[in-house]
């Protein structure tokens, strides 16, 4: 599973840093389906990507645009536990990412996009970006 940050400070670069590295994802891990939460202070939409949505030849619709706060899909997460066996969560960290809720028993991932490299995560590993 997927978490996107698609709030206001990131929603104008979802098509440019967010969308690209869901791309890489499903790539790499050509037999996974990959659901993607929409989040911004709650989870918008769930959208399924699979190997062949790529290229996309349509524009993806996003929903957001709002505040900030991940953790109703840190919350979704832990809710579906039984359907994911990781989770990876694609932001820019302008939100109190310190209290997002750890879905013990998922491995997360924190993807730190248009961000400083130094963040420190509360649980999981993180990576930035190559912008």
């Amino acid at each position: 599973m997927i978490l996107a940050d698609v709030s206001g400070s990131i929603f104008d670069k979802i098509n440019s840093m967010v969308l690209p590295e869901i791309q890489s994802i499903i790539l790499n891990l050509p037999r996974t389906t990959l659901d993607v939460a929409q989040v911004d202070t709650e989870v918008r939409d769930v959208k399924t990507f699979e190997r062949w949505s790529f290229p996309l030849r349509m524009p993806v619709e996003w929903k957001g645009g709002g505040g900030t706060n991940l953790n109703p899909g840190f919350e979704y997460a832990i809710k579906h536990a039984a359907k994911y066996k990781w989770v990876i969560c694609i932001t820019d960290f302008i939100w109190s990412y310190q209290q997002a809720p750890n879905p013990k028993g998922l491995p997360v991932l924190w993807i730190g996009v248009d961000t400083n490299h130094n963040i420190k995560v509360p649980f999981g590993k993180f990576i930035a970006s190559k912008e």
